[in-house]
């Protein structure tokens, strides 16, 4: 009916699979057919929205009794769930908030190939400027050789400047500047003769000193002996140094005397003291005489002149020569001959070469500054022309590279110019797609939130009445006056009870979970009512209600005349409740059932169908029996439908406020007598005479003639049919009474309030 087996998607598995029965390893799918008014039988097209609310099953009953253990934003989704709509749910959750990673909308490919386009604008723009910047390019490297010296171009410069191949004027200057240049000497003939005139004099001076201290050296002599006297003062100045005698014996003084003495010498002591000092002054101007007399040597020694008379003359001299005046004995004042000691003159004329020596390195020295300040002027120049050249050079490669990038593009960008066009056609494609879906989503979820309240509008009446149906046995005041089903997400499931109709409470705060499944029932079958359904399937539906509520859920649905028009299928694993459901279908209607048996399999795999499963009613077992003339399982039967139909009967009183019998009970743990009760009933009818019920006189004539039975009879309908020896037989005719008034009340229309 609905192509489609809801549990196999719950387990998310394959339906195919699922159905495929493990051992044969396939499945044959079934041929449903009905038979329509004109009573030929025509197939039953597959329709999901006409038959889904055909279907009551456990699971639903079970998820919606659990619905008060769910978050309030799912408790709108158990309404839906009720009526088989999970997987719609499943569905719409499915979806994306976008679609956008599914389509193709942005154009990236685009964005990338506009990209290249720029590039190769650029390399166009290269390549068309090329000989625009190499004009540039020259004409700036012209003014920068102009610049550098007049009329000079830029080639000249290069060659000014040079190169490895070509050396040229910076080779030359690196060559100059490379070469170590000559040392300044420091002497000339003006230095060497001060030098020998300083020496001289101070030669002169300190001999002049000394004759004068050889001249008075008796002096001296006297100047040191005072001195010792007055050294020995501090050691003895009671007694004479030399004899020892006490001073106050002596005709003189000898530490006075000395006093005295040296102060008439004290001109003796400044000559000496002139003399240490003409003698340091000597030994400074000899050093000095010395340095220049070796610089002179040096620059002999290098001039390759060592061998000549002075250069043989200054190589003698020691380093320290001996007396005050060594520089005297070795050469000539005036000139020198041949190879005779040599004169100052000849001395001044080497310091005068070497004075011409300096001049020369000197000039020397300054010129090299110049080469250097022109050496680095070119290394300038020559890094300047360097990077010219590079940038030239690279202003002809950006342009050949641009020229291949332009001849090439086409080929290398061949696959992405194609993958733009099909960009292009994909968002052409997908852009109405975006927008559709953009425009459904938000309906398909408007739906999904409003479906819950779209199903269940219009059932609260009917539900409200189903509900009392089922709780028949409530107390009035407990059944429910008014039930209010949510419409949106928001809203609760509120009930409100006869005894206070004006209040509503909330349904899942009052109710059991009994009552909640009730209530689940109610507005399933308000719904299937609501569409005309011709047909109500209860799958397993009796193992997801409570014992407390199945009569009255049997007798709505099955005894009453609400579903009349109703095909019922029930498929269940308690065969009670197939019993009670058969015995509470009305007497005309009772012949319009079909029962099937599914049993295990032998073996084979293959489970067992009984397609002739008698009634289970008692009232029909009893007349089978009778009619293969088994008397005794026939009165089994009809004790079970006698006490069956006295319950029934007795409530029936009881909702006409007759209920109250007047029974013997022969111990309190004996059971009720079926004679007793039966009699009772009788007899309640019988003294009721404003009672005037259709079903009362029929009742009470059928009461007394099974009444009117043998003992035999009755003891066996009392006691039940216990296996005894040598037992009388049943009589027939009697046990055919006992049947026919059975199946006379139980024709009769007994249900409350009616």
């Amino acid at each position: 009916m609905l192509a489609s087996v809801e549990e196999a998607g719950l387990k998310r598995l394959d339906e195919a699979a699922y159905l495929r029965n493990i051992h044969a390893g396939r499945f044959v799918e079934p041929r449903l057919m009905a038979t329509g008014a004109d009573r030929l039988e025509i197939p039953v097209r597959v329709n999901a929205d006409v038959y889904r609310f055909c279907f009551i099953e456990k699971n639903r009953i079970d998820a919606f009794s659990r619905i008060a253990q769910r978050p309030p934003g799912q408790r709108v989704e158990l309404i839906a769930t009720l009526f088989g709509m999970e997987k719609f749910n499943d569905f719409c959750n499915r979806f994306n908030e976008q679609i956008d990673p599914v389509l193709v909308i942005d154009a990236s490919k685009r964005g990338e190939l506009q990209l290249k386009r720029e590039a190769l604008a650029r390399d166009r723009a290269i390549a068309n400027g090329e000989a625009e910047k190499l004009a540039l390019h020259d004409a700036e490297n012209e003014t920068y050789a102009l610049k550098f010296r007049a009329e000079t171009t830029f080639a000249r410069l290069q060659e000014i400047i040079g190169s490895a191949d070509a050396p040229s004027r910076l080779a030359e200057l690196d060559g100059m500047l490379n070469a170590v240049p000559g040392a300044m000497i420091g002497v000339d003939c003006v230095s060497l003769a001060a030098a020998f005139d300083r020496a001289d004099a101070a030669a002169a001076a300190l001999s002049g000193t000394e004759c004068e201290l050889k001249r008075r050296a008796s002096q001296v002599s006297f100047h040191a002996l005072y001195g010792a006297i007055l050294a020995l003062e501090a050691q003895t100045t009671d007694h004479c140094p030399a004899c020892e005698t006490p001073l106050d014996r002596v005709a003189c003084n000898p530490f006075e005397k000395a006093r005295g003495e040296l102060d008439d010498l004290r001109e003796l002591a400044e000559i000496q003291e002139r003399q240490d000092r003409q003698r340091d002054e000597l030994t400074t101007a000899s050093g000095e005489l010395r340095a220049v007399l070796a610089k002179l040597l040096s620059f002999l020694v290098a001039q390759g002149e060592v061998a000549t008379v002075v250069g043989r003359h200054l190589e003698a001299l020691t380093a320290r020569p001996e007396g005050d005046d060594w520089w005297k004995g070795g050469y000539l004042l005036e000139a020198g001959q041949g190879d005779g000691p040599v004169s100052r003159e000849q001395l001044l004329a080497v310091a005068e070469r070497i004075s011409a020596a300096d001049r020369a390195t000197k000039a020397q020295l300054e010129r090299r500054v110049e080469l250097a300040v022109e050496r680095d002027d070119l290394l300038e120049r020559q890094r300047y022309v360097d990077q010219r050249k590079q940038t030239r050079q690279r202003i002809i490669d950006d342009a050949a590279a641009a020229r291949s990038n332009i001849a090439d593009f086409d080929k290398a960008n061949a696959r992405l110019i194609a993958d733009v066009e099909q960009e292009r056609l994909d968002i052409q494609r997908d852009a109405p797609i975006r927008a559709a879906y953009d425009a459904f989503l938000p309906y398909l979820r408007r739906f999904r939130n409003e479906l819950p309240g779209m199903l269940i509008a219009g059932l609260a009446d009917l539900a409200r009445d189903l509900y009392n149906e089922f709780n028949r046995g409530d107390r009035h005041e407990d059944t429910l006056a008014h039930l209010y089903l949510p419409l949106t997400g928001e809203q609760r499931i509120q009930i409100a009870f006869h005894s206070t109709p004006n209040r509503r409470v909330d349904a899942l705060q009052v109710l059991s979970e009994g009552h909640i499944r009730c209530l689940g029932l109610a507005i399933l079958l308000a719904k299937a009512t609501s569409i005309n359904s011709p047909l109500l399937v209860f799958d397993d539906a009796v193992n997801a209600i409570d014992h407390d509520h199945r009569h009255g859920i049997r007798e709505t649905i099955f005894a009453g005349d609400r579903f009349l028009s109703t095909q019922i299928l029930v498929t269940c694993h308690s065969p009670e409740f197939i019993k009670d459901i058969r015995n509470a279908i009305p007497r005309e209607r009772r012949n319009d059932c079909q029962e099937y048996a599914l049993t295990h399999h032998e073996g084979d795999y293959h489970p067992r169908v009984h397609r002739d499963v008698p009634s289970s009613a008692y009232i029909d077992k009893a007349r089978n029996d009778l009619g293969r003339f088994q008397l005794r399982d026939a009165l089994a039967n009809s004790r079970r439908a006698l006490e069956m139909l006295s319950n029934k009967v007795w409530k029936w009183l009881g909702s006409y406020e007759l209920g109250d019998l007047r029974l013997t009970m022969h111990g309190p743990t004996s059971p009720l007598n079926i004679r007793d009760l039966c009699d009772a009933i009788r007899l309640k009818l019988r003294d009721n005479t404003t009672f005037n019920h259709p079903s009362s006189a029929p009742l009470r004539e059928a009461l007394e003639e099974i009444l009117s039975a043998s003992n035999l009879t009755w003891r066996y309908l009392n006691g039940g049919t216990h296996e005894e020896q040598d037992r009388d037989e049943f009589d027939r005719v009697e046990v055919e009474l006992v049947v026919s008034r059975l199946e006379r009340i139980d024709a009769l229309d007994l249900r409350t309030r009616r």
